[in-house]
């Protein structure tokens, strides 16, 4: 599992590739801008129970921002996820995150394939 610092560095990365301000994060989350601010100046630990709204606010798993899988195994940092899909993952030219309703659309897919040639779903479906 991650450390507080590492999950703070993961969440500035994720923050940044995704033009979110720390004001605009701290509104999806439900925060204060100042308490946010101190997570990511370090100067205050990020508190595990919070992991939720963040992976939310920034369209993560929650395993992705503590650094572990489904089951609560470390994973490997060069195979862990590092942000929900963007159109540019896709080699297309357009900005921004995959809509969610695409994002499950794809997911139906994989699923469906995996379902008839039993391959268990765990191996493709949840790492779309």
């Amino acid at each position: 599992m991650r450390s507080s610092s590492e999950i703070i560095d993961y969440l500035n990365e994720l923050r940044k590739e995704q033009g979110v301000s720390i004001s605009e994060l701290a509104r999806r989350v439900g925060m204060a801008k100042s308490g946010v601010s101190r997570y990511f100046n370090h100067t205050r630990e990020f508190p595990i129970n919070r992991a939720p709204e963040f992976a939310k606010a920034l369209h993560v798993h929650v395993e992705d921002i503590l650094g572990v899988d489904s089951f609560g195994k470390d994973i490997d940092a060069d195979t862990a996820p590092s942000h929900k899909p963007t159109y540019k993952d896709l080699g297309l030219p357009y900005k921004g995150v995959i809509p969610d309703d695409l994002n499950d659309y794809y997911r139906s897919i994989v699923e469906t394939y995996a379902k008839n040639n039993k391959v268990p779903k765990r191996d493709v479906a949840d790492d779309l």
